[in-house]
Parts: C-alpha cells; sequence; structure tokens
C-alpha cells in the first residue's frame, strides 16, 4: 500500500507515464493522482510540475498549488534528459559526456 500521495501536473504523456511508473515502482511506494489535481479531502505529499513549456503560468500554477496544499513538497522539471541517456549509458563511471551538456561539436 502507498505511504504518500503524488501528483504529476504536465500536458506531456510521454512525461507523466514514465514519472508516474517511477513514483509507484520507488522504494516508498507512492499513489499518483490521475486526474492532475488535487483531489477533495485528498491532499498529495509531492507534487512534479512540468514548466518546461511555458515557465510563467507553470510558476503561477505552481502558486495555486501551493495554496492548496502547503504541506506538500513541489519539485519543477525545467528540462529531462531523454535525448542524453544513450550517451550517460554508453559511457565509462564516473565519466559525463559533452553530448550530454549539449556541446555536439566542440569548438575548432
Amino acid at each position: 500500500m502507498a505511504q504518500l500521495v503524488g501528483l504529476i501536473v504536465s500536458e506531456d504523456d510521454s512525461f507523466k507515464k514514465p514519472l508516474g511508473r517511477l513514483l509507484r515502482a520507488g522504494a516508498v511506494p507512492v499513489s499518483v493522482l490521475d486526474d492532475g489535481a488535487p483531489r477533495d479531502g485528498v491532499q498529495p505529499d509531492l507534487m512534479v510540475v512540468d514548466i518546461r513549456g511555458d515557465a510563467l503560468s507553470a510558476l503561477s500554477q505552481i502558486e495555486r498549488l501551493r495554496a492548496g496544499a502547503p504541506s506538500a513538497s513541489i519539485f519543477a522539471v525545467a528540462m529531462t534528459a531523454v535525448r542524453a541517456m544513450p550517451y550517460v549509458l554508453a559511457a565509462p563511471p564516473g565519466v559525463v559526456t559533452a553530448p550530454v551538456f549539449g556541446a555536439y561539436r566542440w569548438p575548432t
């Protein structure tokens, strides 16, 4: 049984679905509210807000979420590294490759 309640606020299903699976499968399972907004009587313990698109409207949304659940932890995601994962996985342990930081071609 989940000990925590989470809320993922995003319009992007390719962001919400994998993140929801990660939260549910963690060492401390998190039940994820599916509707993108807190339910009546159920306060989320943590919220993940996708601000990759329109950051200004996302920040005002974070303010509304904070007012509705003042004790919740809020995490704002500004970017993801999905395209960099093959480079990260192929690199030796402890080595960060240039494509991870967007440097696909070094200056000559």
